[in-house]
């Protein structure tokens, strides 16, 4: 004989059930929020590449690149060197684990402190604090939004009434969902020691134009405790519904020890004999593009590099004055000091004989 629910059960039955039905509808909708992110960002990447497809066949074109004299670092081969690769920036050489100012690493994997707030234009995100959460973490959602403006400012904020609120860090490591879709126009770092003594102006002031921003770490000089970042955001591409699409994977603030020598040594090869190098370089690095020279940025030249050892360096040429190489090499070799994060490194001239 089958038992008869009393009124009581029934009623418990039934509200069980609309709590499981209610339940199963925010996660369905959850879901749904996260399927949607990530179409998003799938069509705009793909229009976005097309776009850049474009505007790339057309660089392609240009005598800067005709005269092959523009070295992309992490793509030159490694000949000798103490240093470290992130996406397309080669940085100085960490010397031990780096440390996660948002996420504490257990056993059974990292785990997220959940101890600060994301803004964009000051309103609090709660799908951005995933940046800050790591990747290997289950549930993490895709931080990805189209935009009204094209510019905008992304604000990290501590709490500091939260249990692990400490926050060191000395390198910015961003890894966005669509690289090179935006510039980053500046970035301010205020401290803890700035929270309390409630200063108005941040402790750190990077004055970057770093355009088309990939996969990159940006070192800010120093070790702090974090109480605030704002990153100031330009975006490149509009997409055909007329919004400025912006996310990122992740935004991590580690803590690295770095060595102070690092270094990268790369070959420089030509069809024709080297006659003799400019002085005068520019250098696409963490804080944008500038022209210098090789002497003010310590890049010493060599012919020829043996068993470990670089050789016959070669003296850059200032202005009109050419020093010639004393014998004819087709290749040569640049050495080049990584204090912070550097993409490319470009020689005015590059004469051949």
């Amino acid at each position: 004989m089958i038992p008869k629910l009393s009124s009581k059960q029934l009623m418990d039955v039934l509200e069980k059930t609309e709590d499981q039905v209610d339940e199963l509808r925010d996660n369905i909708n959850s879901l749904q929020l996260e399927l949607n992110r990530q179409l998003s960002v799938f069509g705009d990447a793909m229009e976005f590449a097309a776009h850049s497809i474009g505007r790339f066949n057309e660089e392609l074109l240009q005598d800067e690149t005709k005269s092959n004299t523009t070295f992309i670092l992490v793509d030159q081969e490694k000949v000798d060197g103490t240093y470290s690769k992130y996406g397309l920036t080669v940085v100085p050489y960490s010397t031990a684990d780096k440390g996660n100012a948002f996420n504490m690493f257990t056993a059974a994997g990292p785990v997220y402190k959940n101890n600060a707030n994301v803004y964009l234009n000051e309103e609090v995100s709660p799908v951005f604090s995933n940046i800050l959460m790591h990747d290997a973490i289950k549930g993490k959602e895709n931080a990805f939004d189209e935009m009204v403006t094209d510019e905008f400012t992304l604000k990290v904020e501590v709490n500091p009434n939260e249990a692990f609120s400490a926050a060191k860090f000395n390198t910015l490591e961003l890894l966005p969902h669509i690289p090179g879709s935006f510039d980053i126009t500046g970035i301010r770092v205020f401290t803890m020691q700035d929270y309390r003594t409630q200063a108005t102006l941040p402790s750190i002031n990077i004055n970057t134009d770093l355009t088309s921003a990939g996969a990159c770490r940006i070192y800010i000089g120093k070790t702090v405790e974090l109480y605030a970042c704002e990153i100031d955001i330009k975006v490149r591409f509009q997409n055909a519904a007329g919004k400025y699409p912006f996310g990122l994977k992740h935004l991590y603030f580690l803590n690295s020890n770095y060595n102070p020598d690092s270094y990268m040594v790369f070959k420089v090869s030509r069809n024709r004999y080297v006659d003799w190098v400019s002085d005068d370089i520019v250098i696409h690095d963490q804080d944008g593009v500038h022209v210098t020279t090789c002497t003010e940025e310590d890049i010493k030249l060599y012919m020829s590099y043996e068993g470990g050892t670089l050789g016959s360096e070669i003296v850059p040429s200032k202005g009109m004055t050419q020093n010639t190489l004393p014998r004819n090499v087709y290749d040569f070799y640049v050495r080049v000091p990584i204090k912070k994060g550097i993409i490319s490194l470009k020689f005015k001239t590059i004469g051949e004989r």
